[in-house]
């Protein structure tokens, strides 16, 4: 057998990709459609680490962060259950030392706080470098979760849970990419001096933001960002 001249990252990504083939599933085009998906729909600027970070931040700022994706992937969503279950009884991961913490940290999360995925994306940007995704192991690893945390269909209602009470604030951005501040039409520049007064103060505030659905997902992911803030729950509308 050629595996023991292998690394612990090698053989698990090579179970991987074995194990998807099995299920008739190609792990590397699945992800790589899937990274595209999501530059398309303005989530990622490109391919980099960098862009996946500006990402986390983003998601990190919500109370439920689920992506919208344009394609399906039903079936590699499937194949992950058996993949899981036959990599993980080769006890590889304990072998990496840097993925063993990173599941840890992840496991510990997930079992305080059920659906707690913000700290997860918090835990990937803390966790994680660029010379980690370069390694086809650690970018397989982010981008399962991703796709895991994504919801087939490219409104934001079906992506992001709609939260009814009501929100102190509203920012909107109409079809023609223009700020209203509770009804009041102001630029830019003014919505990042409004959200940075509210992160200010010392009681939290629940902002609506509301886009119409013609504009690009990234000037929401812009906004989201921005208000990444404990003093700040969001609620999410789209037109």
């Amino acid at each position: 057998s050629c595996s023991s001249s292998q690394t612990p990252e090698e053989q698990l990504y090579n179970c991987w990709k074995q194990s998807f083939n099995n299920e008739g599933v190609d792990i590397e085009k699945s992800l790589k459609d899937f990274e595209l998906d999501l530059i398309k729909n303005g989530y990622l600027k490109d391919t980099t680490w960098s862009s996946y970070q500006h990402l986390f931040d983003s998601m990190s700022c919500v109370n439920k962060p689920y992506l919208g994706r344009s394609i399906s992937l039903e079936k590699f969503l499937k194949a992950s259950f058996p993949v899981t279950k036959n990599c993980g009884s080769l006890n590889l991961i304990d072998k990496i030392p840097k993925l063993a913490e990173l599941t840890k940290k992840i496991e510990k999360t997930t079992q305080t706080k059920k659906d707690n995925f913000t700290e997860i994306y918090t835990i990937f940007n803390e966790s994680i470098d660029k010379h980690d995704f370069q390694k086809k192991l650690y970018k397989t690893f982010v981008s399962w979760f991703l796709v895991s945390n994504s919801v087939y269909g490219n409104s934001l209602k079906e992506m992001l849970p709609q939260n009814n009470n009501r929100a102190d604030f509203e920012i909107l951005i109409d079809k023609e990419g223009m700020y209203f501040y509770n009804d009041k039409r102001v630029d830019y520049d003014r919505i990042v001096e409004i959200i940075n007064k509210i992160k200010e103060a010392d009681k939290v505030v629940t902002i609506k933001l509301s886009i119409d659905k013609t504009i690009p997902t990234s000037k929401l992911v812009d906004l989201m960002n921005m208000c990444r803030s404990d003093k700040i729950k969001l609620k999410l509308n789209s037109e």
